[in-house]
């Protein structure tokens, strides 16, 4: 009786050492760009998180972002660094982290139509197009850490304790992780919306509550942290905008931004070629519309809530400072070659 070979099970894809390499090249040849461009934006940058730590931020709005600028201070306490050296340690293994970790979980979906390398070329690239801005806090780095696990978790198909746990740690770095809380709500309402005809599908309300609840609490989070750990605004940075005011918890910034992006078409060399940045919100805009029409069930309510963040960034933070912009990374990352290439996703 002749034995059947045994069928190869599939294990989990190889790990490429190759991205060790270009991860760390990637995040130290990005970071010499940024302080070689602007070194004492930087200086001042780690400075403003040191001051979040004491309570004594230049706006109240950075009060709760506390997450990043403590681990800074910790690296800062640990290793006796100087400040501006301990953070510039702590970027850089942040920028090589979220470098990783695009390929690897991008490889982990086992989609054809989602190629690791692809994405990693994709997140450098956006990564590098957004970098020159002005700015660069601690939380802005380490949202591309957050939103490339909850863009993985999404595409994944993860449960909802998956989400809850990510955004349990994301809403002490910035409040933009309100939009995980916000995707766990509007999810279920989209598939339910779009389930096939005659499907049963019940409408998936322990989702639902859990993201509701979650939007309270991280709310009400956000709120105490102002209010318990301001000590006293530090003297601002920059002057006041008439056409940016801020109003305690808000930062309203719709009418500089929108007179921002008419005037950045333009050649001129002074201007630095700002047209890349509405161009890369449009790009944005496009890849989600296509994304989410591509599969509204599975991909709808993220398309949804990717167009919600830019709608936000717009309104609330200065796009032109694209530091604001880094939460979109992943996203374009993970999902803009199936998209680039009209492949259906797996």
């Amino acid at each position: 009786m002749k034995s059947r070979a045994a069928t190869p099970v599939p294990g989990p894809p190889p790990f490429r050492w190759a991205y060790v390499f270009f991860a760390a090249f990637f995040a130290a040849g990005t970071l010499r760009i940024f302080l070689l461009l602007l070194p004492q934006a930087f200086i001042r940058s780690a400075m403003v998180g040191e001051d979040v730590v004491h309570g004594t931020p230049p706006w109240r709005i950075f009060q709760n972002r506390v997450l990043g600028p403590w681990l800074v201070h910790g690296v800062n306490v640990v290793t006796h660094l100087p400040l501006a050296q301990a953070y510039a340690a702590f970027a850089l293994v942040t920028m090589f982290a979220a470098g990783m970790m695009v390929p690897l979980l991008t490889a982990r979906l086992k989609d054809p139509s989602r190629p690791p390398l692809a994405a990693f070329l994709l997140f450098q690239v956006s990564f590098v197009l957004l970098l020159p801005c002005i700015w660069l806090y601690v939380w802005d780095l380490l949202a591309l850490i957050v939103f490339t696990v909850f863009n993985f978790f999404v595409l994944r198909g993860a449960g909802r304790g998956a989400f809850a746990v990510l955004f349990a740690i994301a809403i002490f770095n910035h409040e933009i992780a309100l939009a995980i809380s916000g995707w766990m709500m509007l999810d279920p309402i989209v598939r339910y919306a779009w389930r096939a005809k005659g499907e049963r599908r019940p409408f998936d309300r322990a989702t639902f509550g859990l993201g509701l609840a979650l939007t309270v609490a991280g709310a009400a989070l956000i709120a105490t942290l102002r209010r318990v750990l301001l000590v006293r605004l530090a003297e601002p940075p920059e002057a006041p905008d008439a056409l940016a005011p801020h109003w305690g918890d808000f930062h309203f910034a719709l009418a500089r931004n929108l007179d921002s992006l008419a005037k950045s078409f333009t050649f001129s060399p002074e201007q630095g070629y700002q047209f890349v940045v509405p161009l890369f919100l449009f790009g944005v805009i496009v890849l989600a519309v296509v994304l989410g029409r591509s599969d509204p069930q599975r991909l709808g309510g993220l398309a949804i809530m990717t167009l919600l963040m830019v709608a936000s960034f717009i309104c609330f933070g200065l796009v032109l400072e694209t530091r604001v912009l880094m939460p979109l990374v992943p996203f374009v990352a993970m999902n803009g070659w199936p998209v680039a290439r009209g492949a259906p996703p797996a």
